[in-house]
């Protein structure tokens, strides 16, 4: 395949963020040329947001420096296809209007739909190709007419890898903490297991990431919304709760009131067992190395929904498999497709099953290996980030 000049447009100006090290340096492997987003804002938008001082003007702001880069770097060099991962909160469905006008087509990767169901309905139907992780949420894009193509997440091994160590812990959990996940892990901790959990938020004192400093003052390039702004952009927020109130009533408040309280029971038992920093990408890979079993959870809470929760295959069942680990997780309608239950993984539906699966594969070290060289095998061959850029550009009909 002729190599490809790729403008690549990720939501946090990060350049050693999670998903550059996934998606950019993964096309870069491949010999495509790629060019990363010029400061435009979209770390600020994070910090207003947060603090619901935002509106039209900042999104149509990095809107506009979106696109003026880009057209920078096509009358530069020329680009055959703008990639991004952006949340619909930053930017305005222009960005995909004027890339028509332009000539470049676009693919837009997002694996939060069922949180911003805007994207399939909003911004979809300007796309060239939408990606969608989540199979549940392909209905949507169906329902919008929009071109999509439903592609799991992936791992990339040159990050993702066994480590030589001993197993000395009996079972751990990599991931964020959620209310769903803490109510889960809670039971499984009170069945007297050795646990540990890793990831964002298990202890009090744990530093989340801010953005520099100097990051988040003003500037031309992405000016700090004035005092009234401020205002409006307060009232907007009022405004669109109420909205939701009139048409969905009280019971989503009350389903989130329930959720934020989930597990509460098991927060300071959690707390002696997590580890009190982030980890880097090696680090991990040791977790999954000297971790016994290594569980996987998929949620999803929705307020809206009836049965409140989806749940659907997690970048984290991929980096698990692709480092080596005896990976127990959570069943997904979209699972049996990528991994072989009892061959490669297993799975659990219910807190009880997970339990007692986990208590099974921890008497038994032999089938234990067993899983670990087959989902790692199977991993490498089906579920790297190549293996779905090569459907994506194949679907564009960019092999040439």
């Amino acid at each position: 395949m002729k190599p490809l000049k790729i403008y690549m447009c990720l939501f946090y100006e990060n350049e050693k963020s999670i998903w550059d090290s996934h998606l950019t340096q993964t096309l870069c492997k491949m010999g495509h040329e790629v060019f990363v987003t010029r400061k435009v804002g979209l770390q600020k938008s994070w910090y207003f947001f947060n603090r619901k001082f935002w509106g039209p003007r900042q999104k149509e702001r990095i809107t506009e420096n979106i696109l003026k880069d880009v057209k920078e770097r096509h009358r530069e060099k020329g680009i055959d296809l703008f990639f991004c991962y952006l949340f619909p909160f930053q930017f305005t469905p222009r960005l995909f209007r004027e890339l028509v006008s332009l000539s470049i087509p676009s693919v837009y990767f997002f694996c939060d739909n069922f949180a911003y169901k805007e994207v399939a309905k909003k911004y979809a139907p300007y796309v060239t190709l939408n990606w969608v992780p989540e199979k549940n949420a392909v209905q949507q894009f169906e329902r919008s007419g929009s071109k999509f193509l439903y592609l799991p997440m992936a791992a990339n091994p040159d990050i993702n890898y066994p480590v030589a160590v001993e197993e000395t812990v009996d079972v751990s959990f990599l991931g964020t903490k959620t209310p769903y996940r803490r109510h889960l892990l809670g039971q499984v901790l009170q069945s007297g297991l050795n646990f540990r959990v890793y990831g964002g938020g298990w202890c009090p004192n744990q530093k989340d990431f801010h953005p520099p400093k100097e990051d988040i003052q003003d500037s031309p390039a992405y000016p700090k919304p004035r005092f009234m702004e401020r205002v409006a952009s307060y009232m907007r927020f009022k405004k669109s709760a109420l909205l939701r109130f009139m048409r969905y009533g009280l019971v989503p408040k009350l389903r989130c009131k329930w959720y934020a309280r989930l597990g509460e029971e098991y927060e300071t038992t959690l707390q002696t067992v997590a580890n009190r920093r982030y980890l880097s990408h090696s680090e991990a890979n040791e977790v999954y190395s000297f971790s016994s079993v290594s569980i996987g959870i998929n949620d999803q809470f929705n307020p809206l929904l009836k049965d409140r929760f989806v749940f659907y295959t997690k970048l984290r069942d991929f980096e698990a498999t692709i480092a080596g680990a005896c990976h127990l997780t959570q069943a997904t309608p979209e699972g049996p497709e990528l991994f072989v239950d009892g061959r490669e993984v297993m799975t659990y539906s219910t807190v009880e099953e997970l339990i007692d699966k986990a208590k099974f594969l921890l008497k038994n070290e032999p089938f234990r290996k067993k899983l670990r060289v087959a989902a790692r095998k199977r991993a490498l061959a089906e579920h790297t980030w190549q293996h779905r850029f090569q459907r994506v550009f194949s679907e564009l009909g960019l092999r040439r």
